[in-house]
């Protein structure tokens, strides 16, 4: 999950230095694209489950294909979790 956010925070921050430093939104766009894909791509190699004697390049598509879908949800149910235990710990210390 930290990796996410660190790929999306600085693909962002290079999208938009290099936007004002060129002004060409069709390039802005197709970076921030890529750099959400990059971002996603641990999410959707783990649904993938690649085996060493398959196609590479195929695993990569499928894996940022995936990625980017399945991402956000792994995001959300990661902050759910955390909100659950925080609840748990809150519970634990009224009854102590």
């Amino acid at each position: 999950m930290l990796w996410f956010f660190i790929v999306v925070g600085l693909g962002g921050y290079l999208t938009l230095s290099t936007f004002e430093a060129h002004g060409m939104p069709q390039l802005v766009i197709g970076l921030l694209i890529a750099t959400y894909v990059l971002a996603g791509l641990p999410s959707g190699w783990r649904i993938v489950g690649v085996a060493p004697s398959e196609n590479l390049l195929a695993d990569l598509a499928w894996s940022g294909g995936l990625g980017t879908i399945i991402a956000p949800f792994r995001i959300g149910k990661a902050i759910w979790d955390l909100r659950q235990v925080g609840r748990l710990e809150a519970l634990a210390r009224s009854s102590a």
